[in-house]
């Protein structure tokens, strides 16, 4: 079936996020077609969209190889064909061959789970509020496997959680979005900040699934993380601390500046230390290749208290947007924020 190439190539990118990357579950890296429909799960995460155009096939393709093709051809179409011996071929208007692929016929529907759905773009407010508390609370997950339900983001009434176990964030919905808590692992939270502004509805079903909406009716189903989790609330003080510093305007190129040194860290596990004494604040960033950067700015008002803290730049230059201010109590670090509240250790 002849077919617009540029459209097919818009339509499996939407999906691919799903892909699985685990090569000993080859089954998980593939795009399954259902005729109008194109589907990827990597076993947890389920994303699915209806095609542009019917490209006729009913088939699992391997979905690296066959997206990589198609985005490296220059042709506005191409020749789609499924054939009964199980090859899938790719081919120019004129015949000449650019693709063989070994596919799998006849497959299965994954079954579409459903639920009632939240609107969210018709209120905005929320929605913008929603993804800010996703997108402070993503820098602090766990990146250690074994800590379980704390790699994941915790919805829980109107709060949404993270913690690694050395900090916690907490930032505070309008009202709250499920009747139960729930825990949106990692990936599943970056998928969802990618695509934010096309995010249309959410909602869980009886299983637990969480299913997302898009305004192109990209629909998208996940598992989420299972287990109990500790009150976070307890290592937030009930009445506000000593204020130590407030961080002038000149602060945010600084972070900049450190953001681009650690360019080659995942912007999830970047670290800059921070050290405050008297009026001045260092921040000092390490890179295994780079060496260190080291830079200084002077904060506004009195001198403060010593402390030492470590951060990460992004997390940081999306705080000080908000408040400035950093507080301290009893060998713990707060940022306060409109809705965000942030707790860490202090450093040697």
């Amino acid at each position: 079936m002849r077919i617009d190439r540029a459209l097919l190539v818009e339509d499996l990118e939407k999906v691919v996020p799903a892909v699985g990357t685990n090569v000993l579950v080859p089954a998980f890296q593939c795009f399954q077609f259902y005729g109008d429909v194109v589907v990827a799960t990597d076993g947890v995460l389920v994303i699915e969209n209806v095609l542009q155009q019917d490209c006729g096939l009913n088939c699992v393709v391997p979905a690296s190889q066959f997206l990589k093709l198609l985005q490296g051809l220059r042709d506005k179409e191409v020749d789609i064909e499924e054939n009964t011996e199980g090859n899938l071929t790719v081919k120019s208007v004129r015949g000449s061959l650019r693709g063989d692929f070994n596919v799998v016929s006849g497959i299965q529907r994954i079954p579409v789970p459903t639920c009632d759905m939240a609107v969210l773009a018709e209120c905005n407010d929320e929605k913008k509020i929603l993804f800010d508390a996703l997108k402070f609370c993503r820098y602090n997950v766990s990146k250690d496997e074994a800590n379980g339900i704390y790699c994941g983001i915790i919805i829980d009434g109107s709060c949404v959680y993270s913690t690694d176990k050395y900090r916690v964030a907490r930032y505070t919905l309008s009202q709250p979005l499920f009747d139960v808590p729930v825990i949106l692992p990692p990936k599943l939270v970056d998928i969802l900040l990618r695509y934010q502004k096309s995010v249309l509805s959410m909602g869980l079903t009886e299983e637990s699934q969480l299913v997302v909406r898009m305004t192109d009716e990209t629909m998208m189903y996940s598992a989420l993380l299972e287990g109990k989790y500790e009150d976070l609330n307890r290592f937030f003080p009930d009445e506000t601390p000593e204020l130590v510093a407030e961080f002038p305007e000149s602060l945010c190129p600084v972070l900049e500046r450190h953001i681009a040194f650690l360019k080659d860290i995942d912007p999830t596990s970047k670290t800059t230390k921070i050290s405050i004494e008297g009026n001045i604040c260092t921040v000092l960033s390490k890179d295994v290749n780079l060496g260190v950067l080291e830079e200084s700015v002077e904060l506004v008002g009195k001198e403060a208290q010593p402390v030492a803290f470590e951060v990460n730049p992004l997390f940081l230059k999306d705080v000080t947007q908000v408040s400035k201010k950093l507080y301290y109590k009893d060998g713990l670090i707060l940022f306060i924020a409109d809705r965000l509240s942030y707790v860490c250790r202090e450093s040697a």
